[in-house]
């Protein structure tokens, strides 16, 4: 995981299928991740100039509430 500007971290840990299939979209399942250990990856000699940004497009909005929404709901 990185963010701007002093984030570098790797996260290691264990994964369990919670729900196999989403109500939202049974395409997608979702996972749990008990996290065991976060090790910083920075250094003093670098910034992290930029991180993925994502947006949902306008016809996919809907979509993506719902499948927000069943993810809260657990």
């Amino acid at each position: 995981m990185v963010a701007p500007p002093d984030i570098a971290v790797s996260i290691r840990g264990r994964a369990r299928i919670a729900k196999e299939r989403m109500g939202a979209d049974e395409r997608y399942a979702i996972v749990e991740i008990d996290i065991e250990e976060v090790k910083n990856d920075m250094t003093g000699a670098i910034v992290v100039e930029s991180a993925i940004t994502v947006s949902v497009r306008d016809e996919h909005r809907d979509w993506f509430q719902a499948v927000l929404g069943e993810m809260e709901g657990m």
